[in-house]
C-alpha cells in the first residue's frame, strides 16, 4: 500500500532552524536580564532571565564542557548537539534543564 501525502489548503508554516534556548535568549537579547522569566506561583520565586540563561549554560556545560562533570563521576558521556531527555517531577527548576538542548 502506497503511503498517502495529504497537502493542508493553509500556507506552510515557517519554522525556524534554531533551538528553543536562542530562540528564547538571542544573540542581542531585546529583553533585559533582570526581567522575570518563571515565576512560581505557590512560592512566590522569581528566576530573572539572566538567571535562567545562566544556569542552564552551567547545567549544558557540566554535560558537554571540557570537564564533563557527570561523565567524570562515571555517568554517561554526551557531545555538543546531542539531544538528552530528564524525567523529573513537575517542579519549578525542572524548567533549566528542559530549555538548553546541550549548548546548540
Amino acid at each position: 500500500m502506497a503511503a498517502t501525502i495529504y497537502k493542508s489548503s493553509y500556507p506552510d508554516v515557517h519554522i525556524p532552524e534554531q533551538s528553543i534556548f536562542t530562540h528564547v535568549f538571542p544573540p542581542n537579547d531585546p529583553f533585559n536580564s533582570s526581567l522575570p522569566a518563571i515565576i512560581d506561583v505557590q512560592t512566590d520565586r522569581i528566576i530573572s532571565r539572566g538567571e535562567l540563561r545562566e544556569t542552564a549554560l552551567r547545567f549544558a556545560s557540566g554535560l558537554v564542557g571540557p570537564t564533563q562533570t557527570l561523565a567524570a563521576r562515571g555517568g554517561p558521556s554526551f557531545a555538543r548537539g546531542d539531544a538528552i531527555a530528564i524525567y523529573r517531577s513537575v517542579l519549578l527548576f525542572h524548567r533549566y534543564f528542559s530549555l538548553h538542548r546541550l549548548l546548540d
